[in-house]
């Protein structure tokens, strides 16, 4: 398994309460719709409100979608970052 699927399965299991079939499932349909993966970061700049583990991964996530000049796509609203899109 990719590095990226295994931190898709984590967050889907931890945020979602998705079993390991459900989440096996929901990325099989995400990847049938051509979604691709993106590169990592070799040297993220954390904000300073990236002080706890969840925050420093969504700081991170945001610099990553901004970087290939796209939007992280949250439900979360305490992401105060431009690059973070609630939906």
């Amino acid at each position: 398994m990719r590095h990226h699927r295994v931190g898709l399965f984590a967050h889907l299991h931890a945020k979602l309460c998705y079993t390991l079939e459900k989440a096996e499932k929901a990325l099989t349909e995400i990847e049938k719709d051509g979604i691709s993966y993106l590169d990592t970061l070799s040297k993220p700049k954390l904000p300073r409100w990236a002080t706890t583990g969840p925050k420093t991964t969504d700081a991170y996530l945001c610099q990553l979608a901004s970087a290939h000049g796209l939007q992280l796509a949250t439900f979360d609203s305490r992401i105060k970052d431009f690059a973070a899109f609630l939906i």
